[in-house]
């Protein structure tokens, strides 16, 4: 069986479709066209990681002459830069985590934060004591100005905190020299 298969600038496989009797000659046409090239398994075999991962344990990619080769080693820049972005998407991660706030859990996604200032003003502005209030696991309770501020208050700190030990993880990757230091790093 032959595949076509598209890779990325740097020659790193990107995109794999079986060439069967499913696909029509206009199908792998325009597939061709748009950048993919035709491979035979031993090759597709090889991309897929089903030949090892190369040398350097990153894989393999095309070469400028249509072969497989082993992929270059990563750097401990782009490692710094994995990592980083992954504690940053943690971050972003747990501060859209519903919030515990008096025994109750909250929506705090922009939503949810938008609705519960437009709560808030409208007790304000009307006077009324509270207001009756759906919790991130469907429970009704009524808030009042004060529930909302503590709500918000204690969003605002949790939010600190996980900016502060961002910050504080990306200080200690970017110290790191080896990328077995950067790999020992954990969030927790």
């Amino acid at each position: 069986m032959k595949y076509l298969m598209r890779f990325d600038e740097k020659g790193q496989p990107i995109a794999s479709v079986p060439m069967d009797v499913t696909i029509t000659d206009e199908e792998v046409e325009r597939m061709v066209n748009e950048g993919y090239v035709e491979v035979d398994r031993e090759d597709w075999n090889v991309y897929m990681g089903n030949a090892g991962e190369g040398s350097h344990g990153t894989g393999h990619r095309r070469d400028d002459k249509g072969r497989p080769v082993d992929a270059p080693p990563v750097s401990l820049n782009e490692v710094k830069e994995a990592k980083i972005n992954k504690f940053k998407h943690m971050r972003d991660v747990l501060e859209l985590k519903p919030l515990l706030n008096d025994d109750r859990l909250y929506d705090v996604d922009e939503k949810s934060l938008m609705r519960m200032t437009a709560a808030r003003q409208a007790l304000v502005f009307t006077g009324m004591e509270s207001i009756t209030w759906t919790t991130a696991v469907n429970g009704r309770v009524d808030l009042t100005v004060t529930d909302f501020d503590k709500i918000i208050t204690n969003l605002a700190k949790r939010s600190n905190m996980l900016h502060v030990k961002y910050n504080e993880l990306k200080v200690k990757v970017n110290a790191c020299e080896t990328i077995d230091a950067v790999d020992a790093i954990k969030w927790d």
